[in-house]
């Protein structure tokens, strides 16, 4: 008898019991918000976090930009590529003597702005100013108006350079080979004639490239043609041109009969070039 009464009497005092301890209600608790813990002996318990998400590969036109920091033009001639925005390009080429151009010019996405100058030994310095403007971009071809402007400190003559040229990616999406299509008018204040000049240009290769342009005009009496040919070695924040320039004047009156008896003169002359990206 006093057995069953010390059964009953404990399985009363459970129920009693528990209910004495403090109500703990169950809660969802996420997994992210529980901390690694490991105790004596037991293994840690890690939590992957997202990875990172990669930038997008640049292709084309934009990946030329990016990679080359004389991008914006051949040797001297502009082509239709801009800097990526909110870069600060400087520029220097010149001949071995008499001169030099150097210019400053700032990204503001499809829009440059600059200014520089050419300094002559003995001479003096112009002072100048380049615009260019990106109208139309694709993935591998590109259209734009440019502008040149250049005006002595004494004198009220300025020469205006505007241009439109289009460049296209001839490989596809690597863009390691660009060729442009120029058409460039010079004009100064107070001259009635303003020659046109046709002209094309390429650059091929990626660290190392082959550079080269030729531009021509043609009036009533004088065909006049100027080129260049070299090379550009660097990076994507420096890079050096070195190569020969070259311009000459064809004589346009003479007979077609003729007109391979007469060797034009061409004047070769050596260039080198700096763009640095900053």
């Amino acid at each position: 008898m006093r057995r069953s009464l010390a059964a009953v009497a404990a399985l009363v005092s459970v129920p009693v019991l528990a209910s004495a301890q403090p109500a703990v209600a169950p809660s969802a608790v996420p997994v992210a918000s529980v901390p690694a813990y490991a105790g004596p002996g037991a293994t840690p318990v890690a939590i992957p976090s997202a990875a990172p998400t990669a930038a997008p590969e640049l292709v084309g036109i934009a990946r030329r930009e990016k990679d080359d920091p004389a991008a914006d033009r051949a040797y001297l001639a502009r082509t239709a590529l801009v800097a990526p925005k909110g870069t600060v390009t400087f520029q220097a080429r010149a001949p071995i003597a008499p001169g030099a151009l150097g210019q400053l010019t700032a990204s503001l996405g499809r829009v440059e702005i600059g200014v520089g100058g050419i300094a002559i030994i003995e001479e003096g310095a112009v002072l100048g100013f380049n615009g260019k403007v990106q109208l139309l971009r694709g993935r591998r071809a590109a259209l734009a108006a440019t502008l040149d402007m250049f005006k002595p400190p004494d004198e009220e003559d300025t020469l205006y350079m505007p241009s439109l040229v289009a460049s296209f990616c001839a490989d596809g999406d690597a863009c390691d080979t660009l060729l442009s299509v120029h058409l460039t008018m010079f004009a100064v204040d107070g001259e009635e004639s303003a020659p046109v000049f046709g002209g094309v240009s390429f650059s091929k290769g990626r660290r190392a490239k082959l550079v080269g342009e030729i531009h021509m005009t043609d009036d009533e009496s004088d065909s006049v043609f100027a080129g260049y040919i070299g090379g550009r070695w660097g990076g994507p924040k420096v890079a050096f041109d070195a190569g020969i320039g070259f311009a000459g004047e064809l004589d346009s009156a003479s007979s077609c009969s003729d007109c391979y008896d007469d060797d034009p003169e061409v004047i070769p002359y050596p260039f080198v070039g700096l763009s640095a990206r900053m």
